[in-house]
């Protein structure tokens, strides 16, 4: 399960930006308006996710264990425990030096990517030669394997990493993480029957995870079946009550047929704090991404840039893999720029 990074993020919303998002669902002589975006601009996804499940090959062995960090890149558990990796028996040869331990070479090459985003191209491209040059070395070292498909598809390569991330299912057929990763790919490839079946697999590795369910909620809603996708989601609903992501999907599919005050209303039933004050598990930075490109296609320009500036504080943070930061700094300053002509 996933950690969320909950303790590096600030204070929650001012109860100002809540209520001016709840004043819109009041508001009747509001119409839900977007702004044409430049041409060439590139609009980010609307409701995205990331699939983090554990892994663990022996927990009785620390040098064995492996886990996902938050970014779902494999670490080994060694590193963990704070002990130095366990030495390999190949040797790793990359840019004329050589390494004979695969642990440390794979965990110095995760962490070159610790607060990389999808933008930083050149990065992306030296973890890849580095996890390539590891496997050349030991072909089914699960995390040279695994984390060589996930920098794949942070490059937009699904092809490449649909078959890498076959490799690793090949190796760990019971892990049910990368059945969802696999999913993802053979959805942005248009094989939708293929994804389906690769959910349901996860669900059945995996039958407490919520994830598999989630997925295929996404799934349904990308195919145009907005019922079934509902379905989905109100399932995971009846069983958590708020679960965040279920409630994203439900906000999307209300937006999918312009309500759009239909889904701030969704959004708003989540509560990211615990009853303590603390953050909950399922919180993560894509509430903010959510309510905040619902705000700003309402009009509501100060709910949206507080959202969306709570992005830009965690540059390390696994949603700018998915995301441009480049996105997120541009309608920022379109929405400066619209405040302060309608300041004039």
């Amino acid at each position: 399960m996933r950690k969320s990074s909950q303790s590096a993020v600030s204070a929650p919303l001012s109860r100002g930006t809540i209520a001016l998002a709840l004043a819109l669902l009041t508001s009747p002589g509001l119409e839900a308006q977007a702004f044409v975006e430049q041409p060439g601009a590139t609009r980010a996804p609307e409701y995205i996710w990331t699939l983090v499940e554990s892994v663990e090959t022996d927990p009785a062995d620390p040098a064995g264990t492996l886990f996902r960090n938050g970014r779902d890149f494999l670490l080994c558990g060694a590193r963990a425990q704070n002990a130095p990796a366990p030495a390999g028996s190949v040797t790793i040869r990359y840019e004329n030096e050589d390494s004979n331990d695969v642990a440390e070479f794979n965990n110095a090459t995760v962490d070159l990517l610790r607060e990389a985003s999808v933008e930083d191209r050149e990065l992306l491209e030296v973890a890849l030669a580095r996890f390539t040059a590891g496997l050349q070395a030991d072909p089914i070292f699960l995390p040279f394997v695994y984390n060589r498909a996930r920098v794949l598809a942070i490059l937009g390569r699904p092809g490449e990493a649909r078959e890498a991330f076959r490799k690793a299912a090949n190796l760990l057929p019971t892990d049910s993480g990368i059945q969802l990763q696999m999913g993802q790919m053979h959805q942005a490839l248009g094989d939708f029957i293929a994804a389906g079946h690769a959910f349901r697999k996860a669900a059945t590795l995996n039958p407490v995870s919520l994830q598999a369910f989630l997925s295929l909620g996404h799934l349904a809603r990308t195919r145009g079946q907005p019922a079934l996708a509902r379905r989905y989601y109100e399932a995971v609903l009846d069983r958590l009550g708020d679960h965040a992501e279920a409630l994203y999907g439900l906000a999307a599919l209300e937006r999918l047929e312009g309500q759009d005050r239909a889904a701030l209303r969704i959004l708003l039933r989540f509560d990211p704090h615990e009853l303590d004050g603390t953050w909950r598990e399922d919180y993560n930075l894509r509430w903010h991404l959510n309510l905040g490109e619902l705000c700003y296609d309402l009009r509501n320009f100060a709910c949206a840039a507080e959202n969306l500036a709570r992005l830009l504080e965690q540059p390390e943070d696994e949603i700018f893999l998915e995301i441009r930061p480049s996105y997120v700094r541009g309608r920022l300053e379109r929405i400066e720029a619209i405040r302060t002509d309608e300041s004039q």
